[in-house]
């Protein structure tokens, strides 16, 4: 227990770099956000004045979106450090699919083929039959 304010100190600063290292994802998340509204609401403008048509109000919004970050990709959007969008963006963490919930996996094993892979391809009668036996009795 003589190291307990040494783990304490770990554990604070540790929790301090996660969030410093999570803020840039939530910061420009924000920001995108804020931009895909601004897109719709440009299209929407534009759909109301006649300029568009309503088959290419998402293709509108969505270009309008991304010309949003583009004009304000330099303004700062991270308020104690005060980096910008294009800033945030490059030091965010990569989120894989799986943790975007765009991914499902699901693994199948073959109980006969793991125990000849674990038996090293094992070309004797006697595991061959039994292996052949438990098939048939599946």
């Amino acid at each position: 227990m003589q190291n307990k304010s040494a783990v304490l100190i770990f554990t604070v600063l540790l929790a301090l770099a996660t969030l410093y290292t999570l803020s840039f994802n939530y910061f420009s998340s924000q920001f995108e956000k804020e931009a895909q509204q601004q897109g719709v609401y440009e299209a929407e403008q534009m759909l109301a004045a006649g300029t568009i048509s309503e088959d290419a109000f998402d293709a509108t919004a969505a270009e309008e979106a991304k010309t949003y970050l583009r004009v304000k990709g330099d303004s700062a959007i991270v308020p104690i450090f005060g980096k910008s969008y294009k800033e945030a963006k490059e030091r965010e963490l990569n989120l894989g699919l799986d943790l975007r919930g765009g991914m499902s996996v699901t693994l199948e094993v073959s109980i006969p083929d793991l125990f000849i892979a674990l038996a090293d391809y094992s070309t004797e009668d006697s595991f061959r039959q039994s292996i052949a036996q438990a098939k048939a009795a599946r």
